[in-house]
């Protein structure tokens, strides 16, 4: 064979009229493995048997004469081919034919042979990024020398996945187990052998992390039944207790390794022995008492009592490890079959591979064979022979692994952030060469391409690739106006485009006639630097206050401003300093800067609800949990309440979380069917896609039932209010109100205490946190304790699929009425809504406990609102001094009560147009009755005009009230001077600072003139404010 090949090779060279080189052989040595062993590096190498381009041929391929020639001719001449009639940047190293041969035959990539791992080398690679968070809560740590002195050359994060061990004939249990963990404590004490011209040579940084398969062995209910750990569960628990606490590691972690293998190959010897039948948790006290005695022998391992040889049964702690280790497996996503074990390198994944592949063993040499692989052939972090082979495509910018490189001298945690990006770069590296080999990166030119290259030179501006650089696979073609809105948002994501990726860009500018003011806003984009070719090496050291953005604005006197920060659409970020500045309201003319800090709180997920039977399961309640235990007061997502589609959206800070459905009381009983495992909420871009949830019918349920009126749980009394007179009044009556600057934060501080004046009961104000100012979330539990109320905020994303407002005002009507039934808990089966811009007179009592008839939702209709010949109920039952419902109006606006002509008097046809600024809503019957999914699909055909729905949140529900009934409320409840007369004012029980069109006079200059007690209240508020910023002041740092 040997000789055939020379032919073959001797042949091809003289025909390029080359002198052939000498075929550099593998050495047939013995090497050591380890501290106490030795094995034959070709251990398991079948015979006879050559590799050709790390193409393995054994049996009957070397012994074929025709196939073997056939085989090494097609590799070489492949080979050959590419060197030398391809410029490829991937082997321009190579400048003599030594150096080919050195390379094509490096003997250190075959230091052992194993055909599951050569196999993956050979065939297409499989790369899973795995980031630190997903190995959170892994067992494992570094397995590199901690005291070395010396700076690694490159990085190797190992991750091993075993299967789920259990007790078949055809095998010893957990034997194959201890032979991986063996291997890879005798690899882990390898000195790295630095290869030859290495431009970073130096040690590598070697890291192992371990889970084990299989379903994790929950507990039923809430029965103290116990139920066995199983294997599974068993070498959980030892791992747990073995692996060095965080910190530690270096030489200590190959001799727990060691250790742990130890006990494994006791306990196999044991439970193959035989089993005792009189013992139900035999199985798994002999595993745990084995790993108990190799943990007191080694002295060694981190946490023995976790081992708990007393207790082999199912513990909460048990089902935190497997959730854990479970959400790796599904990463993973591949089927381990028994014996066998997942290896990664880099996220470079090798196997499933045997611990018995036809006699071949897994040891040291197969996992230094799988590291070799990916340094030497894969997105390794090494000098210029660090070639890939096969040949792949680099991603745009040959600097991006060069700066990785730089990034290794960092220390700890960090190098498992450089793993995961270089599998990211890989997978990219991939479907970027798998776009050129199916020719989608050379498409025909398209129409934009077209229009940019025959429009005029002064309407084109064309952003050209880097010669220095690698290639240019991204070409980017935008087209937009000049003075559009476009044009502010778009170039700062080109010059990131074309700064980082080298992408060559072309903008085609189309202006519009200009029929009004084009820009009405200034923008600016909060982008990370570019980076240097190679500076990426800094990203360890990178500072927030590189994406500090500045406004200079002009000197323009009497105009306002408010900021407002554009997000990706899954954030949710909250203004937390604005040094006392209202960001509502900022004056163009004001001297000084204004300094605003934000802050990401939490991302959002979106998804789809089901039902065992296939339907949406509306009504339902969602949660994330997160992995490791529960906040009683800020489970993320706890308050999800599933709409009639099956929609819901969850939030929570990044991080890993368990999905579940909430008790809802009555009959149901639900399981969640999928998806299966952890939720991942770990990238900020968001979810590439919506979660898709499947609820089972545990037994005893009834299926298709809603949750039942009144159910409780446990957690009511997290929305218990305060204040008040216990022995007057104990039922909390809960308030939602919206405000967003400092002018209207200052009234809804007023209405809340007007509230509190004039009841005994305890409140609960809910408050949308997004539109609130740093300096009133940070005074709010201060005042509130003072004034006497319980507050919570709560917030909605915005749904993708609906139609989205832009402008503030729109936004905020929105809010008070599109989402009630998505806002608050489903605990909450009632809620007032009163305006910030309100005085409060009479006690709300009233009003929560007013039953409004079957109504969902019950408002006051406008002043005189309805026909002339019939006055309105309200106005009857109150005797408002006339029977006359023409009396109750201000006469001075007569003129613009637009619901009295046009379309609205015809939409009406006798009806009442009703008011939003006080309304009453049974959120039970709300949600039962679907009223929150009509009023959103009803919003979504009238938006199609913008000009609909001038005042949405009156608008919409006077508009659909035919289908969803608005009990009208006394007209006592609400007194607004621009539609009410002056006669009506006495009995008012709230004035609405409603602004009047025909005065023109500011909110507070308003209230102070229509409602007297208004400045006391002020007055009163403002001294509480001055003593909680003491205490604030007193408590800072």
């Amino acid at each position: 064979a040997k000789s055939r090949l020379q032919h073959i090779w001797s042949r091809l060279w003289t025909e390029a009229g080359k002198e052939p080189p000498d075929l550099v052989g593998q050495a047939h040595e013995a090497g050591q493995l380890g501290s106490d062993e030795k094995e034959d590096p070709l251990q398991g190498l079948p015979l006879p048997s050559a590799v050709v381009n790390g193409r393995v041929l054994s049996g009957d391929a070397v012994m074929d004469e025709s196939l073997f020639d056939n085989i090494c001719a097609a590799e070489v001449a492949e080979f050959a081919h590419k060197i030398r009639e391809r410029d490829h940047h991937d082997i321009n190293f190579l400048s003599s034919d030594s150096d080919i041969a050195r390379w094509q035959y490096d003997g250190s990539t075959l230091h052992s042979w194993h055909p599951a791992i050569v196999s993956e080398h050979v065939g297409q690679p499989h790369y899973t990024a795995m980031s630190v968070l997903d190995l959170q809560g892994i067992p494992g740590g570094s397995g590199s020398s901690a005291n070395s002195g010396v700076a690694p050359g490159s990085v190797a994060v190992h991750v091993l996945i075993l299967a789920e061990p259990a007790l078949h004939q055809d095998h010893v249990p957990l034997k194959e187990a201890a032979d991986f963990l063996a291997a890879y404590a005798i690899h882990l004490q390898t000195p790295d052998e630095k290869t030859v011209n290495d431009e970073h040579s130096g040690p590598v940084s070697r890291w192992l992390f371990m889970s084990v398969s299989g379903k994790c062995p929950l507990k039923k209910g809430h029965r103290e039944e116990r139920v066995p750990l199983m294997l599974a569960g068993s070498l959980r628990r030892c791992l747990a207790a073995a692996f060095p606490k965080k910190g530690s590691g270096g030489p200590l972690l190959p001799k727990v390794l060691k250790s742990l293998a130890g006990a494994l190959r006791n306990a196999s010897r044991h439970l193959n022995a035989g089993l005792r039948t009189d013992d139900p948790f035999h199985v798994e006290r002999l595993v745990l008492d084995a790993c108990a005695e190799a943990a007191s022998s080694s002295g060694d391992w981190s946490a023995q009592e976790e081992l708990r040889p007393d207790q082999p049964f199912v513990q909460p702690v048990d089902e935190e490890f497997c959730k854990v280790q479970q959400a790796l497996v599904n990463k993973a996503g591949v089927d381990i079959p028994a014996g066998a074990a997942l290896l990664y390198v880099n996220g470079r994944r090798f196997g499933p591979v045997l611990a018995d592949h036809g006699g071949v063993r897994i040891n040291a040499g197969h996992v230094q064979l799988a590291e070799q692989l990916e340094l030497t052939y894969g997105h390794r972090l090494r000098g210029s022979s660090a070639m890939r082979f096969p040949v792949t495509t680099s991603l745009p910018g040959s600097g991006l692994v060069k700066a990785l490189q730089d990034t290794i001298s960092s220390e700890g945690e960090f190098h498992l952030h450089v793993a995961h990006a270089l599998a990211i770069c890989a997978q990219a590296s991939q479907a970027i060469r798998a776009l050129q080999d199916n020719g989608e990166l050379h498409t025909e030119a398209s129409a934009l391409e077209n229009a940019f290259s025959s429009a005029p030179a002064e309407l084109q501006i064309h952003l050209p690739a880097r010669e220095d650089e690698d290639g240019c696979p991204l070409q980017v073609f935008a087209a937009f106006d000049p003075l559009g809105q476009e044009a502010q948002r778009l170039p700062a994501v080109l010059k990131l485009l074309h700064d980082e990726l080298n992408a060559e860009v072309r903008i085609l500018l189309c202006p519009r006639p200009l029929v009004a003011p084009p820009l009405l806003k200034y923008y600016r984009s909060a982008m990370a630097e570019s980076s240097l070719l190679g500076s990426l090496g800094e990203l360890g050291h990178w500072q927030a206050d590189r994406t500090l953005v500045r406004f200079v604005l002009p000197v323009r006197h009497g105009m306002l401003f408010g900021a407002q920060l554009i997000t990706p659409e899954g954030w949710l970020c909250s203004a937390v300093d604005s040094g006392g500045a209202d960001l509502e309201s900022l004056r163009a003319d004001m001297k000084g800067t204004v300094r605003a800090r934000y802050i990401l709180e939490a991302l959002f997920v979106e998804g789809f609800a089901q039902q065992a039977d296939g339907r949406p399961a509306a009504g339902r309640h969602m949660a994330l949990l997160p992995v490791g235990g529960t906040s009683p007061e800020g489970v993320a997502g706890r308050d999800a309440v599933v709409v009639k589609s099956g929609y819901f959206q969850l939030r929570a800070p990044p991080g890993l979380y368990e999905l579940a459905p909430q008790a809802s009381g009555g009959d149901i009983d639900e399981v969640l069917v999928s998806p299966k495992g952890l939720v991942e909420i770990t990238n900020l871009v968001g979810r590439s896609s919506v979660l898709r949830v499947r609820l089972g019918i545990a037994k005893g349920s009834k299926l298709g039932s809603t949750p039942s009126e009144g159910s409780t749980t446990d957690s009511d009394s997290s929305y218990e209010g305060f204040g008040g007179n216990p022995r007057t009044c104990t039922e909390t009556v809960h308030i939602f109100s919206v405000a967003s600057g400092h002018r209207y934060e200052r009234l809804l501080r007023i209405m809340m205490l007007s509230v509190r004046e004039h009841t005994q009961c305890p409140l609960r104000f809910w408050l949308v946190e997004n539109f609130l100012s740093p300096n009133f979330r940070r005074i709010l539990p201060g005042l509130a304790k003072r004034v006497g109320f319980a507050v919570s905020t709560i917030t909605y994303k915005w749904p993708s699929w609906l139609r989205v407002q832009v402008e503030k005002q729109r936004v905020i009507w929105a809010y008070k009425i599109l989402f009630l039934d998505v806002l608050f808990p489903l605990h909450v089966t009632k809620v007032l809504f009163i305006d910030a811009d309100q005085i409060v007179r009479a006690d709300v009592r009233e009003l929560w406990q007013m039953n409004l008839h079957g109504a969902v939702y019950g408002m006051v209709p406008f002043c005189g609102s309805g026909p002339e010949s019939q006055p309105s109920a309200t106005d009857r039952l109150f005797g408002w001094g006339s029977d006359k419902a023409s009396d109750a109006k201000n006469q001075e606006t007569m003129g613009l009560r637009f619901w009295e002509q046009g379309f609205w008097k015809k939409h009406l046809a006798g009806m009442h147009y009703h008011i939003s600024a006080l309304f009453v809503v049974n959120l039970e019957l709300f949600r039962a009755q679907a009223a929150g999914d009509h009023l959103r699909e009803v919003y979504q055909a009238l938006t199609e005009d913008p000009t609909s729905l001038a005042n949405l949140d009156q608008d919409l529900p006077n508009y659909v009230q035919r289908e969803l009934n608005i009990f009208p409320l006394p007209a006592e409840w609400l007194w607004c001077e621009t539609w009410c007369s002056d006669a009506t004012k006495a009995r008012a029980k709230t004035i609405d600072m409603c602004q009047n069109p025909l005065r023109k006079e500011g909110k507070l200059q308003q209230a102070r003139r229509i409602a007297p007690e208004w400045a006391q209240y002020d007055s009163r508020i403002a001294a509480w404010i001055i003593e909680v910023e003491a205490e604030l002041t007193a408590s800072a740092p």
